[in-house]
């Protein structure tokens, strides 16, 4: 209405009569200012309920001011049942945690949230109307959006979509969200929506900057062609996976303003920050929002078939739903050729610029400080391990979804343990020091009846993109790896890699392992360390290629029970190995200030290189200065009639 005329201070009133006009009391009174040619909407929800009868009559009166009052357009409709929000106010409550499966929640005009966790028989959003997701909304009937549905997302929780039953329908886009923390990282994302507009439209916000808080910069061409945020290297931000490499492999995308999103495609994106932020900057970063809007996926979403994948290749793959799924369902119920025991998810706020943390899905643990454990949350996506060559797949199920387990990455831990374990974690010095989180990590768990050879129990380790620890199982390498108890001098080969900073921490746990001893032998210094039950901190510097070998640690066992060792030789190692350049170094603990006979000889027996050298602080150097091509040789070790001969490799 507007106001028509000159005049001031004009009141509408609304009489609502129960008795055919004989009596009109005052139900609701609108002030109704100057406005000139332009109208204004009003909305009221009148309670009828205490009336009864027949001879209801409305009246509208200007009761006050001078001039007139001019209706445009006049709808008086009954309230639906249930509740209803009519743009200023929920009627007859707030059904935020209090409405149930057989209540409707209408959505007259305005913007709504459901500000807990909500069930519903029917949800209905009318054209303009918005209703926000805050929590957990689970129907029993069917959605029915002519307005704007949208999924929020923040760092303490996201709007989600519980169980849909199989006989609802959900008609009319959705908006959902997903929050990022301020860590200048990779993700491993997917979407809840399949849409029908472009990358560049939903998570680059259609290229506008403005919008603080929201979107990212996707790159890839200098130029800024192809819908990518330009940048002077060019360099792509955004990756799928490429099934046809061997291995497979990630492959930067070539546009994203003709590539829609689709409801559980994955990709691997390094997140900035927000479109506010200087893209010349390469430590700017802040916390952000994507935003996709397009059809929700629910129901048994079509099999995701991998093809031609080969055994122990790493599959990605995205929570379809705007709902957590719980990852043991999901593999249990709706795989092929996947891993049970085990995936891998990539953490944004581990090391540097995230790293990726696998989750032993027996417990829902890791060994490092991350909290992820078996929830996917919505647009989350991740990988698995295939067992054997050929297909695999996944069949995604509304039963899988676990809405409301909500796991916000952080560094509180979610420590796997176990009765008979060691745990080693690695940590800048700095990150230790001030309890931040690790940069990578990896477990042995003994037991009874386990297998030293690889199997499906042990987990290949996903290679970070800065640092890496893991077990080194013969050229592979583990995240997890299951094995007999251990027996005295077996010798337990790490592989590290990837160093960015100067000095870092190694903590080490022992959990149970009453009858062994576990040494942390480092290969550069020739120290040995004993890890004590509980916890043990061993502090390393790299400054040169020596230092940052790969092969620089191993873990050492001795029996607590047996007879010490008198040999001489006891403890000897030759580092690096594989060697690269042409010096190596023999490590003797026990030969400190001793003259050593150092003999090699190639696989055909051939004597290359012979010389008595002093053991100086437990180590003797050899150069053998370029008289080793590639390949094997046998090093032996002569001292006071005793000797050792160890293998070395020359790359």
């Amino acid at each position: 209405m507007a106001d028509f005329g000159t005049g001031v201070n004009r009141k509408l009133t609304v009489f609502i009569s129960n008795d055919n006009g004989v009596t009109y009391p005052i139900s609701k009174v609108f002030d109704v200012n100057p406005l000139g040619a332009n109208y204004d909407d009003f909305t009221h929800t009148f309670d009828l309920s205490s009336l009864n009868g027949s001879n209801g009559r409305i009246k509208f009166e200007k009761t006050d001011g001078t001039a007139s009052i001019r209706f445009r357009d006049l709808n008086i409709e009954a309230t639906p049942d249930g509740y209803v929000y009519n743009g200023l106010t929920w009627y007859p409550s707030d059904p935020s945690g209090n409405s149930n499966s057989a209540d409707n929640i209408t959505i007259i005009s305005g913007t709504a949230s459901l500000s807990a966790n909500t069930d519903a028989k029917n949800v209905t959003i009318n054209s303009g109307a918005t209703l926000e997701i805050e929590n957990v909304l689970t129907i029993a009937g069917d959605i029915t959006n002519n307005g704007n549905l949208i999924f929020l997302s923040t760092a303490t929780g996201n709007g989600e979509l519980g169980i849909v039953p199989a006989s609802s329908t959900i008609t009319g886009n959705a908006t959902v969200q997903r929050y990022m923390s301020n860590s200048r990282s990779y993700r491993m994302l997917s979407s809840a929506v399949t849409t029908t507009s472009s990358i560049h439209t939903n998570w680059q916000e259609g290229g506008v900057d403005t919008n603080t808080g929201f979107g990212t910069h996707i790159t890839g061409d200098q130029n800024g062609n192809n819908g990518f945020d330009a940048t002077l290297t060019g360099n792509p931000s955004m990756f799928t996976v490429d099934y046809s490499a061997t291995p497979i492999a990630f492959a930067a995308i070539t546009n994203t303003d003709q590539t829609n999103l689709e409801a559980g495609a994955p990709y691997l994106l390094f997140v900035r920050g927000d479109r506010s932020i200087n893209l010349t900057d390469n430590n700017a970063s802040s916390e952000t929002t994507l935003r996709a809007t397009g059809t929700l996926q629910y129901g048994s979403l079509d099999i995701l078939e991998f093809d031609t994948v080969i055994a122990g290749d790493f599959a990605m793959f995205g929570n379809p739903y705007q709902s957590a799924v719980d990852i043991n369902l999901l593999f249990d119920n709706g795989s092929d050729n996947v891993n049970l025991v085990h995936y891998h998810v990539y953490d944004p706020t581990q090391a540097t610029y995230g790293a990726y943390v696998t989750v032993n899905l027996l417990d829902a643990t890791n060994t490092g400080t991350s909290d992820a454990n078996q929830y996917l949350q919505p647009g989350q996506a991740a990988q698995f391990e295939t067992l054997i060559d050929g297909r695999a797949m996944l069949l995604f199920t509304e039963d899988f979804k676990a809405p409301g387990q909500f796991t916000i990455t952080n560094a509180t831990g979610n420590r796997l343990s176990s009765d008979n374990m060691l745990t080693v974690q690695l940590f800048t010095a700095e990150n230790f020091n001030n309890g931040g989180p690790t940069h990578d990590s990896f477990g042995i768990i003994f037991g009874e009846g386990l297998d030293n050879e690889i199997t499906s129990a042990d987990a290949k380790k996903p290679m970070n993109f800065y640092e890496n620890l893991g077990r080194d199982h013969n050229g592979t390498y583990l995240s997890i790896e299951r094995r007999a108890m251990p027996q005295a001098e077996e010798v337990y080969a790490l592989y590290s890699s990837g160093y960015n900073y100067e000095d870092y921490t190694l903590k080490m746990m022992v959990d149970g392992l009453d009858e062994t001893f576990l040494y942390l032998d480092d290969n550069f210094t020739g120290t040995s360390t004993l890890l004590e039950v509980g916890d043990t901190v061993y502090n390393f510097s790299v400054n040169d290629a020596l230092s940052k070998a790969t092969n620089r640690f191993s873990i050492r066992t001795e029996g607590r029970l047996g007879v010490e060792n008198n040999n001489m030789l006891a403890g000897v190692r030759l580092f690096p190995n594989p060697l690269n350049d042409n010096t190596f170094y023999v490590h003797a603990p026990k030969l400190n200030g001793e003259q050593v006979e150092v003999n090699i000889t190639d696989m055909a027996g051939r004597q290359v290189y012979n010389n008595t050298l002093d053991c100086q602080d437990n180590r003797i150097a050899v150069s053998v200065n370029g008289s080793l091509t590639s390949g094997l040789y046998l090093v032996t070790v002569k001292f006071a009639g005793e000797e050792n001969t160890y293998r070395l490799i020359k790359q």
